[in-house]
């Protein structure tokens, strides 16, 4: 991601970061993102974050309204897609 500044880790602004950190102990483990995970994953996303955090602006109403939970879905989707696909 290009633009990034100093407040923002890997896309993520430190703030958001802190307060997102938890020690996880045990087991863990990673499940790729399909359409199966997106919604609970979108569920989870809107409950505990504001959407500047998770996603570039759009154009929409203030916090998580319609156009935006539809933004965010596609944004992620066009990430997982991009990451699954085979490289030439």
């Amino acid at each position: 991601m290009g633009g990034l500044g100093r407040n923002h880790v890997v896309g993520w602004p430190r703030l958001a970061l802190a307060s997102t950190l938890r020690l996880v102990t045990g087991n863990v483990r990673l499940t790729p993102v399909d359409e199966q995970i997106l919604e609970p994953l979108s569920s989870v996303v809107i409950a505990e974050t504001e959407p500047d955090e998770v996603m570039p602006p759009v154009k929409a109403p203030g916090g998580w309204s319609q156009a935006r939970r539809e933004a965010f879905r596609e944004f992620d989707r066009a990430r997982w897609l991009a990451a699954t696909s085979p490289t030439p």
